[in-house]
């Protein structure tokens, strides 16, 4: 049986390049003794396999049987804590898989079987190789509006609209990249679109939307996988769409959007409590500094969330416009703050360089990578992608994105084994040609 392993003594572990990978660490590590090796997997981390060396003898490692759910290295000083492909396991005389990490970029508008995909660059994880690839999936064939979310390294494709009928979909179609294989989950209890969708703590939960006669609904479910079941938990404060949401220290943020098809965009600011499953503002009296609508909010680290694109309106005319501007939330940010002190909404950012809505948003490193969407104000599908260095506060185009429907995407990260044929991995072979950052 494949074993976990967690290493006692960190100062002590130490990476060993087995490829032309590039690691960083936060302190530097003595190369020491071999007395014990072990292969263990941090592709999440750092981009590919290691040899971790540890001059303990193998009775001071404590070997946790592997809970299928991707533990993590504990070396602090060394990696980040964050899960696996196949969580960190000690390997006895049997190949490990390498794996890539790819921006799969779905068509939400159109109803297509393509998804564009891009390997995320393995010696700079903060950025994307520039090479589009696309790979047909016919589950999605005639199906828009549906919401893409990974857990537990699956991908799940939920609800949505039909495409020709303009039915409502209640649908989950789960996809495991380990084994190239797509199956029927249980069904959502509401069928929508429109909503959003968030993994948080091993659950999948789906955030408002439109559902039957175009009303827009608070309702608010969870999926068990251990359990293919769907719970509905405590409904939003109000009715909500074309919102935004992601999750955050074990909460689930929800912002903007708006109430009823007729109505324009909001500034709402609310948390989900999964503990005691309740909803409330986040702070009180607390709201966005701007309205938007089909916009896109990333969490940064652990205390931050930045609010990006959509849609929002001129106060004075109620005209419709894009929305530019950007800011972030400090979770443990004071109101009223005195100067110097770090306040709860923080204003001074650069505005987008593409102004749009319906655009999607990653988090990679230090940047937050925008593709696609529509600009409203110009009538036009934005091609050009961009990323923003949080740490600096700087935006920079990257490369246009080629012929295709941008208008209304959506994206995830999906980790893939290099024996998965369904993929491309040619990228991984070329890319040291291309000089981009």
């Amino acid at each position: 049986m494949v074993q976990s392993v967690q290493l006692t003594n960190p100062d002590w572990f130490i990476l060993k390049k087995q490829s032309t990978t590039h690691i960083t660490t936060e302190k530097s590590i003595p190369f020491i003794d071999i007395k014990v090796q072990i292969s263990v997997h941090v592709k999440c981390h750092i981009g590919t396999s290691y040899t971790g060396v540890d001059k303990a003898p193998l009775q001071d490692l404590k070997a946790n049987l592997s809970n299928g759910q991707g533990d993590v290295i504990t070396a602090p000083g060394s990696l980040s804590q964050r899960p696996c492909y196949n969580c960190v396991t000690m390997h006895e005389n049997h190949d490990h898989t390498e794996t890539f990490d790819f921006l799969l970029l779905f068509d939400l508008a159109t109803g297509s079987p393509k998804v564009n995909y891009f390997m995320v660059d393995p010696r700079s994880p903060s950025h994307l190789l520039p090479k589009m690839n696309s790979i047909k999936f016919k589950q999605l064939k005639d199906v828009s509006a549906y919401r893409p979310v990974v857990l537990n390294h699956c991908l799940y494709i939920i609800g949505g609209r039909d495409w020709n009928t303009g039915t409502y979909l209640a649908n989950v179609r789960k996809y495991d990249p380990r084994v190239n294989h797509w199956s029927q989950v249980a069904p959502m209890t509401l069928a929508r679109c429109r909503f959003t969708a968030v993994a948080l703590d091993g659950y999948v939960y789906v955030v408002g939307g439109e559902t039957f006669s175009s009303r827009v609904t608070d309702s608010v479910e969870r999926y068990d996988p251990s359990a293919d079941q769907w719970t509905e938990v405590a409904s939003l404060p109000r009715a909500r769409a074309d919102h935004a949401s992601c999750s955050l220290g074990g909460r689930i943020y929800v912002s903007g959007g708006i109430s009823n098809l007729k109505h324009q965009c909001s500034n709402v600011f609310w948390v989900y409590d999964p503990f005691d499953n309740t909803w409330r503002d986040v702070t009180e009296g607390s709201v966005m500094p701007y309205e938007r609508e089909k916009h896109n909010m990333v969490a940064v680290g652990s205390t931050k969330i930045f609010f990006m694109a959509g849609r929002g309106f001129e106060q004075d005319t109620f005209d419709e416009k894009d929305e530019a501007e950007v800011c972030h939330f400090n979770a443990d940010g004071q109101p009223g703050a005195k100067p110097g002190a770090k306040p709860v909404w923080d204003v001074k950012h650069p505005a987008t360089l593409h102004p749009h809505s319906n655009g999607a948003a990653v988090l990679l490193g230090r940047n937050i990578w925008m593709l696609g969407g529509l600009s409203f104000t110009k009538g036009v599908h934005v091609r050009m992608s961009s990323f923003y260095d949080v740490t600096r506060r700087r935006w920079r185009d990257a490369f246009p994105l080629p012929k295709g429907s941008f208008a209304n995407v959506d994206c995830c990260l999906l980790t893939v084994g290099v024996d998965n044929k369904a993929f491309s991995f040619a990228d991984r072979l070329i890319y040291d040609r291309w000089i981009m950052w």
